[in-house]
């Protein structure tokens, strides 16, 4: 039955007197009014979503946020709004956090957050909160470069969102302990919390008080930092960098660098600004601090081997971008090159040449670097995989055993907070059409095509292009959090206290349709 014009305004006056009676935090009085809204627009399925988990994230009642979550899984995929995901995205995100909070080992979450971020990732709206949400959750499990992305396209929807200004800072200050560019870090965090604190009122009506006695909390811990070491008036150190200058004779360097930087690519923490020569480069690294006599010589070795397999990963994953690059150059020499070959002109209108084959090189060397990260965390945590087992792999290494992909191996689940992230990311590329396309590179082939689209077996090339992009820039979050990973541990074996590394950033508790 269509709804009249009075229908429309008595669900609309009774979703305000609902936000009025939250706003003042009348609980019970608010869920009468839910109730009541609930019984006369059963329609209204995403609103009733979101008052529920509202309220019951308000009041720490999980059944609210259950029942909630009940509606929208029963909803069918015609009556799933935008609207509808992000408010059920943000209840799989209250029952993540209450098992964190209760000491669920974050593994035994994955369900949970696995449906959190399909559920923001598949809103359309353009509103600060969702993009704010989801770089939180990505935060809390250990994907900070990622989160700090999501931070950004926020601030870039609404420049003064305070919640997004401040959890970004938050996320830069944790980073900062383990970059190469910590000063320079921290200064631009504490610049972050002075830009959100212009928006004290956005940030509590958002995320509460205590979200702003938080971020407060650490612009100062930021502050006394540099006063302790005399150098408080860099806190207010103008970091603008001058305007790029790649410096080179050569067409190839200048295209290579301009692209790693346009796609980030390129392996560093030089992440307040990417547009530098600071940020041209792969100067991650890790530290150990180690005795190298003789008497050490277990952990020397140890330590070289480490090294090596580390600079392996690099190694493949800067050679999978290099052919990348190359397949994007278009230039007299490979063309010439490419022409020596007897290259048939396929009947089927797929195309094959050299550019094409950098491309699919680029597509597989990549996922060799997931390999070979899977064999070091073997290696590192003592798994007790055979390390020439074919079975090993970036989706297999999780488990206790190989073949049997179901029981998270203890050794791994100790280090869940440090570790989940790596995990996470594997997993979406192993449930993605990436792997996909990887299987068919590797196995069989793929017929790609700059004509006929990505139809009737064929990859189009622009298509598999923007595929390798996103599956490079995935490798590289990866390898950087690899490398968080191993800092964090080798740090704790040499007593130093890297905990506020892992702060969790501040929730929004938002849903966007009654709050506009």
């Amino acid at each position: 039955m269509s709804q009249t014009k009075d229908d429309i305004d008595d669900a609309n006056k009774l979703l305000l007197e609902i936000e009025l009676l939250y706003h003042e935090q009348k609980y019970p009085d608010a869920l009468i009014k839910v109730s009541e809204f609930r019984d006369k627009y059963p329609e209204y399925k995403p609103s009733i979503i979101g008052a529920l988990i509202d309220i019951g994230s308000a009041t720490n009642n999980d059944q609210l946020v259950k029942d909630a979550i009940e509606i929208f899984e029963a909803m069918s995929p015609s009556e799933i709004s935008s609207q509808a995901l992000y408010n059920a995205g943000n209840g799989y995100q209250i029952l993540f956090e209450q098992k964190l909070y209760l000491g669920v080992n974050v593994f035994d979450c994955k369900d949970l957050i696995d449906k959190a971020i399909a559920c923001f990732m598949g809103v359309t709206n353009r509103d600060p909160r969702l993009k704010t949400n989801l770089a939180n959750l990505l935060d809390e499990i250990g994907r900070p470069i990622e989160a700090l992305l999501q931070y950004d396209a926020a601030i870039s929807i609404d420049p003064n969102f305070g919640m997004a200004l401040g959890n970004k800072a938050l996320t830069m200050g944790r980073l900062s302990f383990v970059s190469d560019y910590q000063t320079v870090d921290l200064i631009y965090a504490y610049q972050l919390y002075q830009q959100a604190f212009k928006y004290k009122n956005s940030i509590v009506e958002v995320g509460g008080p205590n979200s702003l006695h938080d971020f407060e909390k650490d612009s100062k811990y930021i502050e006394n930092l540099f006063i302790k070491s005399g150098d408080r008036k860099l806190l207010s150190q103008n970091l603008t960098h001058p305007d790029l200058a790649i410096k080179s004779e050569s067409d190839i360097q200048r295209f290579y660098t301009q692209y790693c930087l346009d796609k980030d690519l390129y392996l560093n923490l030089h992440i307040h600004s990417n547009v530098t020569n600071a940020s041209i480069g792969d100067h991650i690294g890790f530290h150990i601090v180690t005795d190298m006599s003789e008497e050490y010589s277990d952990r020397k070795k140890h330590v070289s081997e480490v090294a090596f397999r580390l600079n392996e990963i690099k190694e493949a994953y800067i050679a999978a971008r290099l052919s990348l690059v190359q397949s994007q150059h278009v230039n007299d020499d490979f063309s010439s090159i490419s022409k020596q070959t007897l290259i048939v002109n396929n009947l089927d209108y797929s195309v094959s040449n050299i550019y094409v084959g950098y491309l699919k090189m680029s597509f597989k060397e990549a996922f060799s670097v997931l390999d070979k990260i899977a064999i070091l965390l073997n290696y590192y945590l003592e798994l007790g995989h055979k390390e020439n087992s074919p079975q090993l792999s970036y989706h297999s290494v999780w488990f206790d055993k190989l073949d049997k992909k179901k029981d998270i191996n203890d050794k791994i689940k100790l280090h869940q907070a440090k570790l989940f992230g790596l995990y996470s990311v594997f997993n979406e590329i192993k449930t993605s059409e990436l792997d996909e396309i990887r299987n068919a590179l590797t196995h069989r082939y793929l017929r790609v095509s700059r004509s006929m689209g990505s139809i009737n077996g064929f990859t189009e090339y622009e298509d598999l292009v923007e595929k390798t992009e996103a599956l490079l820039f995935k490798v590289k979050c990866s390898i950087i959090y690899l490398h968080l990973f191993i800092n964090d541990v080798e740090s704790k074996k040499n007593g130093i206290n890297v905990e506020k590394l892992f702060k969790m950033p501040m929730n929004t508790g938002q849903w966007l349709d009654l709050w506009k």
